[in-house]
C-alpha cells in the first residue's frame, strides 16, 4: 500500500504545478531559439556553424533534465509504503442511503439543485462517522447497490459524486424497490442481534409505486429503522431538461407539450419514518437539520466487526532523491560537443 505525506491542497498544487510549468518554458524557449536560427540566415549555413553541437545529445540532457526534476517532485510528496496490515476491532452501525437518482431530483428550487444538495447532505452525515459502515443505494423506477456496506469514505463520496439521473433507465419513483434492495444489501446474521442496521432514504417524496404496507413491515420485522429526509419545496418547481454535455436545454414537457413540475410531498416519507420508528425531516429552500437523525445513529446498538488495515508505513522518498542527484549527475557529465575531424578545403586569397 502506497500512501504520500498529507500536505495542504496549496502544497500540492505547487509540486504538480511545476513538471508542467517547466515543459511549457522549455518549449516556448525551444520555439523561439528555432526563430532567431531562421532569422539569423541561411539555414545550411548555420547548419554547418553548428556542426560541432550535437543535438542528440542535446535531447538526452535535456530528457535528464525533466526526469530529475518528476523524481525530484515525487521525493518531495513523500512517498511512503506498507505490505503490513494488522486486524482492527471496530464497532458500529451500518447505514444505507438511499438517494433518489429520479428526473425530478433536478429541480432547482433548492440550489443548486435538490440531487446535489442531497449529495451535500450525505457528506455532511458521513465526515461525522466514526467507525460506521456506510452504502448507497440509487433508485428512480427501479433501484440498484451503487456502492456496498464500506468503510472506506473517501470511496464512498468519490462513487456518490458521479451519480445522476442517467444511471437508471427507468424513471419513475419508488420507495418499494429501494427499501426492498437495501434490506438484501445488509449481511445476514446468526446472532440474531440486528439492531444495528439503518437507511437513510432522500427523495422529493413523490412515490409512483405506493404499496407501502408489506415494505414497512418487512423492514420492522427485520429490525431495520428507516430514516426519511424530504428534500424540496411545497410550490410546484418546473423540471429542468439537459442534452449529453450537461447543458440546460430549457424544461422537461408531457405529451400534451405542458411544463412539468415537481412538489415536495412528504406524506409517505412520514409515514415510512414513523413505522420503522425513523425520523422524519425535511429540508427545504436550503435550510434543514439532520442531526436529529445523526444523534439516533449515534445512541443506537453497535455491531463488532473487524477490518485489516495497513501499518508501519515505511519512507520511500529517499530512492527518488538518490535518483534525483544521480539523473542530475548524469546531465552534467554528458558534452554536446561533436567531435569531428576538420578538413579545410578552401583557398587562400591574397
Amino acid at each position: 500500500m502506497i500512501q504520500f505525506e498529507m500536505y495542504p491542497n496549496w502544497v500540492w498544487f505547487l509540486i504538480f504545478c511545476t513538471l508542467p510549468y517547466v515543459m511549457f518554458l522549455y518549449l516556448r524557449s525551444k520555439r523561439w531559439r528555432t526563430k532567431k536560427i531562421e532569422e539569423a540566415g541561411d539555414i545550411n549555413l548555420i547548419r554547418h556553424l553548428f556542426s560541432s553541437i550535437s543535438f542528440r545529445k542535446r535531447k538526452i540532457k535535456t530528457l535528464l533534465i525533466l526526469s530529475a526534476l518528476l523524481m525530484g517532485l515525487i521525493a518531495l510528496a513523500g512517498p511512503k509504503y506498507s505490505d503490513e496490515t494488522v486486524e482492527i476491532k471496530r464497532e458500529g452501525v451500518d447505514i444505507l442511503f438511499l438517494l433518489d437518482v429520479s428526473n425530478s431530483m433536478l429541480a432547482q428550487d433548492i440550489q443548486p439543485n435538490r440531487m446535489e444538495k442531497a449529495k451535500l447532505e450525505i457528506k455532511k452525515i458521513v465526515r461525522n462517522l466514526k467507525g460506521d459502515r456506510v452504502g448507497l443505494v440509487i433508485f428512480a423506477g427501479q433501484a440498484y447497490l451503487q456502492t456496498p456496506l464500506t468503510l472506506d469514505y473517501a470511496a464512498f463520496e468519490l462513487l456518490l459524486d458521479l451519480v445522476s439521473p442517467n444511471m437508471i433507465s427507468v424513471q419513475g419513483t419508488s420507495f418499494t424497490e429501494a427499501i426492498s434492495r437495501g434490506m438484501s444489501s445488509y449481511e445476514t446474521e446468526e446472532n440474531g442481534n440486528e439492531h444495528f442496521k439503518t437507511m437513510i432514504l432522500i427523495s422529493d417524496g413523490e412515490d409512483h409505486e405506493g404499496a407501502l404496507d408489506e415494505i414497512t413491515k418487512e423492514a420492522k420485522l427485520n429490525h431495520v429503522i428507516v430514516h426519511t429526509v424530504g428534500i424540496g419545496s411545497a410550490r410546484d418547481t418546473p423540471v429542468p431538461q439537459f442534452n449529453k454535455d450537461g447543458k440546460a436545454q430549457g424544461y422537461r414537457k408531457d405529451r400534451n407539450g405542458n411544463i412539468v413540475t415537481s412538489r415536495l410531498n412528504m406524506l409517505d416519507l412520514i409515514f415510512i419514518a414513523e413505522e420503522t420508528n425513523g425520523i422524519s425531516v425535511q429540508i427545504e429552500s436550503g435550510n434543514g437539520d439532520l442531526n436529529l437523525i445523526t444523534d439516533s445513529i449515534f445512541n443506537m446498538d453497535k455491531k463488532s466487526f473487524s477490518a485489516k488495515e495497513f501499518v508501519n508505513y515505511k519512507e520511500q522518498y529517499h530512492w527518488f532523491a538518490w535518483l534525483y542527484f544521480i539523473l542530475l549527475l548524469l546531465e552534467m557529465s554528458i558534452s554536446d560537443y561533436e567531435k569531428r575531424l576538420r578538413s579545410w578545403e578552401g583557398q587562400l586569397i591574397e
